[in-house]
This record gives structure tokens, sequence and C-alpha cells, in this order.
């Protein structure tokens, strides 16, 4: 009891962006350029381009259907998802939603 131990070095975890918090969707949204400032922010200069018509095509990853779809209704109507195609429904849904609760009684 109470004997000595060897020491060994021990690795350091993976604690990387990607290993910790992976990101299974990846995403391709068209953005409105006055929004330039919020994905250089957010994301990085490096998370989008510039089309030729001044539309910014953004390219990130998320990790879940709801931040996708939050996200992108965040921009009001300055933003289209373009991928995923399979949760541009989702957005429609959360739209008419919001539109239904806020109609005139």
């Amino acid at each position: 009891m109470g004997g000595l131990f060897e020491k060994r070095k021990a690795p350091l975890p993976d604690l990387s962006a990607g290993r910790v918090f992976p990101h299974p969707y990846q995403v391709k949204a068209e953005v409105h350029p006055r929004f330039q400032w919020r994905l250089i922010d957010e994301y990085g200069s490096e998370s989008f381009t510039v089309r030729e018509d001044g539309m910014l095509l953004f390219s990130f990853g998320f990790v879940d259907k709801t931040s996708i779809v939050s996200w992108i209704a965040s921009f009001g109507g300055g933003a289209k998802l373009l991928e995923p195609a399979e949760f541009r429904g989702d957005v429609l849904a959360f739209a008419e939603e919001i539109r239904k609760n806020h109609l005139e009684p």
C-alpha cells in the first residue's frame, strides 16, 4: 500500500470544435449583402462568397434542424435556405405559424 507509481504521458483529448460540437448538417443559403457584417461576425469571412449579383452564398455546418430554421428566420426575408432542401418546408411552416399568430382576430 502507498507504493510509488511511474509517471507517464497521457495524450491530450481532441477538443476541436468539430469534435466537441459536430455539425452533421451542411447549410447553404443565399443571404442579402446587408447582412455581410453578421456573417463575418458570427462565422468568419470564409463562410461565404460574393456572387456576381451581389448576393452572398453562405456555407457552414449546423448541429440540428431547429437551429437551421431559427437561423434562417432571424434574417426575416433576407436569407433563403438552399440546402438541406428537405428543411425548406420546415422554414415555411415556421413562417406560417408566425403569420397565423399575428392575424387580426
